[in-house]
């Protein structure tokens, strides 16, 4: 939020270290209704998901890999998550994970 300013949505793009637990905080806090993720590193976006599931009850819906880099081996991916998700579903998630 910024001067009264509330967003419903945002898109991240976090360097291939991933988002700082810091912003991923403020995410949680903000209440979000869906956040879109674009990672170029799947360690670090499921050590994200894994973080916003437990934290902030979001999930997972739809990933989209994109050949952003022809001509290479890279991809990236596009998350979806939308918050109030049961939590039995990041409990799944999170044995999926470990």
């Amino acid at each position: 939020m910024y001067q009264g300013i509330k967003a419903d949505m945002v898109v991240v793009e976090p360097p291939c270290k991933g988002c700082e637990e810091k912003l991923l905080d403020a995410l949680v806090e903000m209440a979000l209704r869906r956040i879109v993720y674009v990672s170029c590193n799947p360690s670090t976006l499921a050590r994200d998901l894994k973080y916003l599931c437990i934290k902030g009850k979001y999930v997972a819906v739809e990933a989209q890999p994109v050949d952003m880099f022809s001509w290479t081996v890279h991809l990236s991916l596009f998350i979806t998550r939308i918050s109030g998700c049961i939590i039995s579903a990041c409990k799944s998630m999170m044995k999926l994970r470990t």
